[in-house]
């Protein structure tokens, strides 16, 4: 039973940073643009400075 739990508490803390994660970077979106395919590679590499 106590297996079941902190499998349930694992599985939860893992959605619940993942959602985090997402809305970090939907809020961040407006910084990286993803529109220009040419500063595609520019935008990727500030959004990596950004996560470090």
């Amino acid at each position: 039973m106590k297996a079941l739990i902190i499998i349930a508490c694992c599985l939860t803390l893992a959605f619940v940073l993942s959602a985090i994660e997402r809305l970090r970077v939907f809020i961040s979106r407006d910084k990286i643009k993803l529109d220009d395919p040419e500063n595609l590679k520019d935008s990727l590499k500030e959004y990596r400075d950004m996560i470090d």
